[in-house]
């Protein structure tokens, strides 16, 4: 049984290439009104051929030609970039077609996209659009409202792997999910300083690796309960002679929950000099900020559950975005002295 050509679901009539809903919608789009039967859709193909500049296309040619058209109007009214393109692509199509142009001729070519692609992408663009906004506009006020009226099929497109199989759409899906880590960094800035400092950084499309060697982030490394035990550790081990050098890197999280998302697995490197019953610690922290494996809830469990939930959720998120190339990678390194009693 035929598809329609704009929504996909089957068709009883073999001679037509929409259904009657549907072809409402297209005469709608060239101007003509109030389809009343199928036999419109001859209207609708003559409509196109006059506006397209074409003469003397068998039915064949007419229906290609009434394909290309619509798709080239829908994807005009897409604005990102990869579908503007597509666009011109189609419209290269669409001066191409004349007496002897076979449909194959038009789907072989580079770029294809089908009229019922198209569809569903313009459909969801038109849900979305009205929150693509540029978030250097928002306050933290307007910020809090548009996490609030986010609907939850928004978050549901953006990560599902249903829409991430479906290619024609990834450029679409690099915007939503782009608008919503941008406007999760700013409104959890006050609260996850460096975890939506570091997230933010990742969106560049090229971002600059960080080196880090003074600022409010190191006095917090200092007072973590993981880093002061991974010192203790390393101190206890080494700490036989005057001096040491680990060498080997470290692996080290941490228990502050604005460190553990901002500095994930990183590596841990001290080098020891005994003075005045004191270890001079000369410590560097390396990390590269990245979301490539996936990771599930218990791995991250230790005596908090929300914190292992955060972690797995926004993990397993960031990983999605990654592969569209969202958040991209970089290295971060920390380098800060530090003393101890002995």
């Amino acid at each position: 049984m035929k598809r329609c050509s704009l929504c996909g679901r089957k068709i009883s009539n073999e001679e037509y290439c929409f259904g009657l809903g549907c072809l409402k919608k297209t005469c709608a789009m060239v101007g003509i009104e109030n389809a009343k039967n199928l036999k419109y859709e001859t209207r609708l193909n003559n409509k196109v051929q006059k506006l397209s500049g074409k003469i003397l296309l068998n039915k064949n040619q007419k229906q290609l030609l009434t394909n290309r058209y619509l798709t080239y109007q829908m994807l005009c009214q897409i604005d990102i970039p990869y579908y503007q393109n597509l666009a011109k692509s189609v419209e290269k199509d669409i001066k191409k077609i004349n007496t002897t142009t076979t449909e194959n001729s038009i789907k072989n070519g580079k770029n294809y996209i089908t009229l019922k692609d198209t569809f569903e992408v313009l459909k969801l663009y038109n849900r979305y659009k009205n929150i693509l906004t540029k978030t250097e506009e928002y306050s933290e006020e307007d910020l809090r409202k548009e996490i609030q009226n986010l609907p939850w099929d928004t978050l549901m497109f953006a990560f599902s792997s249903y829409y991430e199989k479906k290619p024609y759409l990834s450029e679409l899906i690099q915007v939503v999910q782009a608008f919503i880590w941008k406007i999760g960094a700013k409104l959890f800035s006050p609260i996850f300083q460096y975890g939506a400092e570091f997230l933010e950084h990742s969106l560049q499309e090229k971002p600059e690796d960080l080196y880090i060697t003074e600022g409010k982030i190191i006095e917090e490394i200092k007072k973590d309960e993981n880093f002061t035990k991974k010192i203790d550790k390393i101190l206890k081990e080494y700490g036989n002679g005057s001096e040491f050098d680990t060498q080997e890197n470290e692996s080290i999280n941490y228990k502050n929950l604005d460190l553990f998302l901002a500095l994930n697995n990183t590596e841990i490197n001290v080098k020891g000099n005994r003075e005045n019953n004191k270890w001079k610690l000369d410590i560097t922290i390396t990390d590269i900020y990245d979301f490539t494996d996936l990771k599930e809830f218990n791995e991250y469990i230790d005596d908090n559950i929300i914190k292992g939930f955060i972690g797995s959720f926004l993990n397993n998120s960031a990983m999605l975005s990654t592969a569209f190339n969202v958040i991209n990678q970089y290295n971060i390194t920390i380098k800060f002295s530090d003393e101890r009693e002995i």
